[in-house]
């Protein structure tokens, strides 16, 4: 028969055990926490030993796209980087807002859509300055874009002789302005990832939100994290440079 003294005995034991296995669960979370390979970005949980790819879009906001574009991001809790045209800022603030919000990350390209490889240094140098502070005046007083993608792709000796920022462009292209096809986005994108890509796409058009739809929760199945253009080069240990263009995270151009 169990005495009392034997109780007593049994109590404190399941006692330290709890205290045990309660210390081990935590230390467990610590070690979670202080991985050297998972980096917590709000929310969202980073591993650099996993695929990354950069998902881009070009010449907006534009509502009903842009914004919809956000709440597929949210819901898959992932990010994008979004260029964005500085006359299109003050009617679309608040989409710019929830960019910020979510840690999307924005971009120059120009303020009215300007082939960047042919402007003087004075007309680039106004048409950035005239972006940013536009966006510092309506959306953010703090945000500052740190990365450009030149209109249509065009680079020139000249433009790379005084832009200040990294020009940024794409290893797999959609051309999704021109076909304007959901299917035919998916496929050049499903056909050709791999991690460090950078992908472009636009966020005017409806076709563009559809394959969205399908490319964000597609990409994380198929195990690619997605991140911001900066986030992806960091993570890649590739400095961004000004004056330099850069494809993706495998290939740079210059």
């Amino acid at each position: 028969m169990e005495t009392g003294d034997d109780m007593t005995m049994r109590k404190k034991l399941l006692i330290c055990l709890g205290v045990i296995i309660g210390g081990m669960m935590l230390l467990s979370a610590d070690m979670r926490h202080l991985s050297a390979f998972e980096i917590q970005i709000g929310s969202r949980m980073l591993d650099t030993r996993k695929p990354m790819v950069a998902l881009t879009f070009d010449d907006g906001p534009h509502p009903g796209i842009t914004d919809e574009i956000l709440k597929i991001l949210d819901e898959y809790d992932s990010v994008a980087t979004f260029f964005i045209v500085g006359e299109r800022i003050e009617k679309n603030s608040e989409i710019l807002k929830e960019m910020i919000r979510l840690n999307c990350e924005l971009g120059h390209h120009t303020y009215s859509h300007q082939d960047m490889s042919r402007l003087s240094e004075s007309e680039l140098k106004h048409q950035l300055e005239m972006t940013q502070n536009v966006l510092n005046e309506v959306v953010d007083p703090q945000y500052v874009m740190k990365i450009a993608r030149p209109t249509f792709g065009n680079t020139s000796t000249s433009l790379l002789n005084y832009m200040e920022f990294p020009l940024i462009l794409w290893s797999i292209d959609t051309r999704d302005w021109s076909h304007k096809n959901k299917d035919k986005s998916v496929a050049e994108v499903l056909m050709h990832v791999q991690d460090g890509d950078v992908i472009l796409m636009h966020d005017d058009y409806q076709a563009t939100l559809e394959a969205t739809r399908i490319l964000v929760p597609e990409l994380i199945q198929r195990g690619y994290q997605l991140v911001t253009v900066s986030e992806l080069f960091t993570y890649k240990q590739i400095e961004l440079l000004p004056s330099r263009i850069y494809k993706s995270a495998h290939s740079m151009v210059s």
